[in-house]
């Protein structure tokens, strides 16, 4: 695919962000959309969306991007594509952003009410780097009926909403999906801080961040709760303290037993899902019965990490994707670049 232009002007992205995050300059665009974002929603901290730009900044190096996209076919023309962005962590839709420009179309942005500005401050300065994209980029109440593709996010109600309103557009259409850890027992204490990283970030409300834990029968959780305690600040956090506070009251008026883990409580549950601040955890004493669950589930699972399944990524990188791993492994970039009108 052709994409010298928007090769040179997303380098160029990453450079500004990098000097705009290592800098004390409190009046710089950038510093000023993360802390009026926070005011807006206490969840999204300054620390966590610099964590979340440090994570994509990788892919905005010119030998990474070139790579990236040399596999992809040019697009017959620019489409309008329609982006419905969650806003359960910081820039969430940053990669349908990456994705949609890079291949030539024109972005019709509905962004959460979550997360309304720092994108678009980051969309500035792509359009003060290279004009062209002031007509490729458009920040909106709601998506117009005129989109020629979709790329939306959302939960599994709205995503039923999504196919049925928007029936007759190409479209990809994510729900509700959860990350899980399957374990060893044999993991060092670097290993289990890289897996606190997996359960914590973001306070846990992203779709790739760890929810279950499954573990070897009599495995000890001491060690996992030790290399938790890298996290004990989150209960300093008003919004989560609540939030710990409100599920031990719960969990102990239904008598469901759990153990205190710091920042997060343990109960064992097959769910796999869990709500913020538990972490469910399962037992076993047969890796292959874990296999089978995970592959009658896998419509609900993002990631898996661990050293104990071939396909696993390696604890610490949940929320560390490349830029060619795409959410609920469907191609966003394939079905950008394919779009016939």
């Amino acid at each position: 695919m052709k994409s010298t232009l928007h090769i040179r002007a997303f380098v160029k992205l990453g450079h500004k962000l990098q000097e705009s995050l290592y800098s004390t300059d409190n009046n710089l665009p950038l510093n000023k959309a993360i802390r009026k974002s926070h005011e807006l929603n206490p969840w999204f901290t300054p620390t966590f969306y610099r964590l979340a730009i440090r994570n994509f900044l990788p892919w905005l190096e010119a030998s990474k991007l070139s790579k990236w996209v040399e596999k992809y076919q040019s697009p017959e023309k620019s489409m309008k594509t329609g982006i419905i962005m969650a806003g359960n962590i910081p820039l969430v839709g940053f990669h349908d952003f990456l994705c949609t420009l890079i291949s030539g179309h024109t972005a019709m942005i509905k962004l959460s009410g979550k997360d309304a500005y720092l994108l678009p401050a980051i969309a500035k300065e792509l359009i003060d780097i290279e004009p062209a994209y002031r007509d490729k980029i458009h920040f909106l109440d709601k998506v117009p009926n005129n989109i020629e593709a979709l790329i939306a996010t959302g939960s599994d109600n709205t995503a039923r909403y999504f196919d049925y309103y928007f029936k007759g557009t190409p479209r990809i259409i994510r729900k509700n999906r959860t990350s899980l850890a399957v374990l060893n027992g044999d993991e060092t204490p670097e290993e289990l801080e890289y897996l606190a990283d997996d359960i914590c970030t973001f306070f846990g409300l992203g779709c790739r961040n760890v929810s279950k834990l499954y573990l070897p029968a009599q495995t000890s959780l001491a060690p996992i709760i030790e290399a938790l305690a890298k996290y004990k600040w989150l209960s300093s956090h008003e919004q989560y303290a609540n939030n710990l506070r409100y599920q031990k009251a719960r969990l102990k008026a239904l008598n469901i037993p759990f153990i205190d883990a710091g920042p997060v409580l343990f109960v064992e549950d097959a769910q796999l899902n869990s709500q913020v601040g538990i972490l469910h955890l399962e037992f076993f004493n047969s890796i292959e019965n874990v296999k089978q669950i995970l592959e009658i589930n896998t419509e609900k699972i993002q990631c898996i990490v661990g050293n104990e399944l071939n396909k696993s990524l390696n604890l610490g990188s949940a929320q560390k994707p490349d830029i060619g791993d795409y959410a609920d492994n469907v191609d966003t970039l394939k079905f950008l670049t394919e779009l016939r009108s």
